[in-house]
């Protein structure tokens, strides 16, 4: 009888820890799959702000160009005495400042992590701030 108890305590013993260890090992797979997979949305959460990182860019040398294309039209739009030439110069400086103002704006969606259909939808309102400002200074 004794043996049989013993015998009876030895295999439970076993399963109890058998199962103890099963527990364990799946505990860690589970935790090492949530880590995983935070980790992998966040890589993937950067790369595609890496693209709305190179919009930016994008908007910011046309910025740049944009500005250039207007101090090289200045001399001959500003100091000239037709009202309308100078009323569209105006035009052009105005449409490049909202140009510039979008920018800020897509820049700061950018940086505080907004949603990225929020700054998609920035990055086309600045789209279409360029074109304007772009055809205003073509104007000149």
């Amino acid at each position: 009888m004794k043996k049989s108890r013993l015998s009876l305590f030895k295999s439970t013993s076993m399963l109890i820890s058998i199962l103890g260890i099963f527990m364990i090992v799946t505990t860690i797979g589970v935790v090492a799959y949530i880590g995983i997979s935070i980790l992998s949305e966040s890589v993937t959460a950067n790369i595609e702000h890496g693209s709305r990182y190179d919009k930016l860019s994008s908007l910011k040398s046309n910025y740049t160009a944009i500005t250039n294309l207007l101090d090289d039209k200045k001399e001959g739009s500003y100091t000239s005495s037709d009202g309308s030439l100078n009323i569209n110069y105006v035009n052009a400086v105005s449409s490049i400042n909202v140009f510039k103002s979008a920018i800020d704006n897509v820049d700061s969606a950018i940086y505080s992590n907004k949603a990225t259909s929020e700054i998609d939808e920035q990055i086309k309102v600045a789209e279409e701030k360029m074109t304007v400002a772009y055809n205003f200074v073509n104007k000149l």
